[in-house]
């Protein structure tokens, strides 16, 4: 009878979870307030959920919304949840996992969703920070398809004569300083649940020697009790030059050369030079983009009246001006992302998965040419998936596994370590030259020089501008250069282990994690050799251009650049104690934890130090939620110090008063939270 009552008291509740606006919300999390019952919403906010009687509550629960608390009263139950930016019951992840609600925190702390980073659309994480927290700044390193990152500063510059970059730390693993963007710039925005960046001592001082510029904590999505969630997302666009430099035009650079000679005549005499003077005539052509006066080509023997039309109409040729900054990075660099992810689980079994491809090409033009391609464009394939097991009492197991599959093709000029550094050689190609420079490709053929003698009808110019004609075509050299492809492809694995201890004292768990990441990196080179041509116009119909040369000594030349290849390997290991206690309206967190990592090169015959240890220790407490102090202190070192000099201790300490937590604060729509809090610290 007593189990025959118990089905008969079961109640299904269905209904549509939304926001203010209307709009469905996805992924909320219900539950069933006092048991591990619970579901979520599919893709269009709907919901179904067996509750236990008409008095049952439903917690309904979503990041970047207030958690509400609504009676299981209705079988139809439609429910609107608000979204709170900053809401002080929001859940702040700390230094190795430590949670706190938002109120109750001392240190500085932002936190960014999920759900701000991908909105931002832009190539990769570290671009997406800058705008979306206080006091975090940054300065992008390139714009190169798919290393157009930029370097993260939090509040200023810290160290000065080191490193200024950030700690990264990813599903609480820190990332080694050799890699520090390195993965965080080849993740999915779409993976990411929340990033929370550490700006004070008092919360980096955990990372002792590390923490010096700041710690960015990125926490991956996981999966949520309830059917399987299905979504996916995509989005296009493209990139342009914001602001190219302006050469100058042929006509300009003739003039300040004239005046240039003139100069020097005042030197050596009013006669010296005057052959590479450019006269009236020449600025005239210059200035109108022809290679003929009217009265030339009216002069010009055995030309009918559409050929004369058409000369005049012709731009020129050897009296050119050409936009070099825009030839060579005045295209549109198209940009895509596609990503498809499912989520869900039960009480025994949660899992996510994601899977995520981006391209992005770049903005240099004419790079394509006689098998010849030199135009930059990034491909990368991303996976990630995450399980959380709770098969066994009190043992709840964590799995992360994820990848990153990157291939970068871009121009293979000599002397460039990077692609970046060889973006800087294509720049000294353009400041180098000027307007007058031969042609770069005309009727699908590479121009090189202008072909007949210096000073003749077919090179009238060859005498006056002399070397600044022929190899110096910036696209001429960029398309020599060949392309270099790299590939590079980062796994990661992780697993966690947390044991709760409630029978020994309530709050009390045990934890550790073990994360192994590899990075592989190789390059390649090809090389063709260009057929080239120099140019004139014909003697007897000037409206026919003649080509002469094309000839090729060989295919070209593919080589693998070991210079350029290269395999890292990262451990990490942590293992400690959490406790979290309330008693009565006191509140109390502590964690003692110890962790090591170590960064390998296989093919190092250096043996370069890298290795990382310490011991961390933290103790939160607050009453009420008003009063507010926590003591933090790490103890860690690297073996890239010297002996005797590798450890240091790096204490800090903080304290909080919610002065709007008290009954004497006046309660009004306008000013409803203020929080006085002060910190001390010793940070790297």
């Amino acid at each position: 009878m007593l189990i025959h009552s118990g089905f008969a008291q079961q109640k299904t509740i269905k209904g549509v979870v939304s926001d203010e606006k209307g709009l469905p919300v996805p992924g909320v999390s219900i539950m069933v307030k006092g048991t591990q019952q619970g579901t979520s919403t599919n893709g269009d906010g709907q919901y179904t959920i067996n509750v236990p009687s008409a008095a049952s509550i439903l917690i309904f629960r979503a990041i970047g919304y207030a958690t509400r608390e609504v009676a299981a009263t209705s079988s139809v139950l439609n429910v609107s949840i608000r979204e709170t930016t900053g809401d002080l019951d929001e859940v702040v992840v700390k230094g190795f996992g430590a949670q706190q609600k938002k109120i109750t925190v001392t240190g500085s702390v932002s936190t960014i969703s999920g759900k701000d980073l991908v909105s931002t659309s832009v190539a990769n994480v570290s671009n997406m920070l800058i705008g979306n927290a206080p006091g975090v700044s940054g300065l992008q390193q390139s714009g190169e398809p798919g290393r157009n990152g930029s370097a993260i500063y939090i509040r200023g510059v810290s160290t000065y004569a080191g490193s200024t970059d950030p700690l990264i730390v990813i599903d609480g693993v820190p990332e080694p300083p050799e890699q520090t963007y390195s993965r965080l710039n080849s993740m999915d925005a779409n993976e990411i649940e929340s990033l929370n960046i550490l700006k004070d001592a008092s919360s980096t001082a955990v990372y002792g020697v590390r923490g010096a510029n700041g710690v960015i904590i990125v926490t991956t999505k996981r999966g949520k009790v309830g059917k399987p969630v299905l979504s996916a997302s995509t989005n296009f666009g493209f990139t342009t030059a914001a602001n190219l430099p302006k050469n100058v035009s042929s006509y300009d650079f003739a003039v300040m050369r004239n005046e240039a000679i003139r100069t020097e005549q005042s030197t050596y005499g009013v006669s010296a030079f005057n052959d590479l003077i450019f006269d009236a005539n020449d600025l005239w052509k210059f200035a109108n983009n022809r290679d003929y006066l009217p009265s030339e080509v009216a002069a010009y023997p055995g030309l009918n009246d559409a050929q004369r039309a058409a000369l005049n109409a012709s731009p020129a040729l050897y009296y050119s001006s050409r936009d070099l900054f825009k030839d060579q990075f005045g295209g549109r660099g198209p940009q895509q992302q596609f990503n498809l992810n499912i989520a869900g689980g039960t009480e025994k079994v949660k899992y996510y998965t994601s899977l995520g491809y981006f391209s992005q090409g770049s903005i240099l033009q004419n790079t394509d040419y006689f098998g010849a391609n030199t135009n930059s464009t990034y491909n990368r394939y991303n996976f990630l998936s995450n399980f959380d097991i709770n098969a066994v009492k009190n043992l709840a197991i964590s799995v992360n596994l994820s990848g990153q599959f990157g291939t970068t093709v871009g121009p293979g000029i000599d002397g460039g370590t990077s692609l970046g550094d060889r973006y800087k050689i294509i720049m000294q190609y353009l400041y180098d030259t000027n307007a007058m420079m031969a042609p770069g490709i005309i009727e699908n053929k590479l121009i090189n020089s202008i072909a007949g003698n210096p000073g003749t009808p077919s090179n009238p110019l060859g005498r006056k501008i002399g070397s600044l004609l022929g190899n110096q075509n910036s696209i001429r050299n960029l398309l020599a250069s060949g392309s270099e492809t790299t590939y590079d492809s980062r796994l990661s694995g992780r697993i966690g282990a947390k044991y709760t201890m409630d029978y020994l004292t309530k709050g009390l768990s045990l934890r550790a994690n073990v994360n192994y990441e590899n990075n592989y990196s190789k390059a390649t080179t090809y090389r063709v050799t260009l057929p080239e041509y120099s140019v004139r116009r014909n003697p007897i119909d000037p409206n026919v251009l003649d080509f002469f040369g094309g000839e090729r000594t060989s295919s070209g030349t593919f080589n693998p650049n070991p210079n350029h290849n290269s395999v890292n390997r990262t451990f990490y290991v942590d293992a400690g104690i959490d406790y979290a206690r309330t008693f009565g309206s006191h509140n109390v967190t502590a964690l003692v934890l110890g962790n090591a990592q170590k960064y390998y090169l296989p093919f190092d015959n250096f043996n370069t130090p890298s290795g990382n240890m310490g011991l961390v220790a933290n103790v939160a407490y607050n009453y009420k939620e008003k009063y507010l102090a926590e003591v933090s202190v790490g103890y860690n070192g690297t073996e890239q110090f010297a002996e005797g000099r590798r450890f240091g201790l790096f204490p800090a300490y903080s304290a909080g008063w919610v002065m709007s937590n008290e009954s004497f604060f006046p309660k009004n729509d306008y000013f409803t939270f203020f929080k006085i809090r002060a910190s001390y610290g010793l940070s790297g």
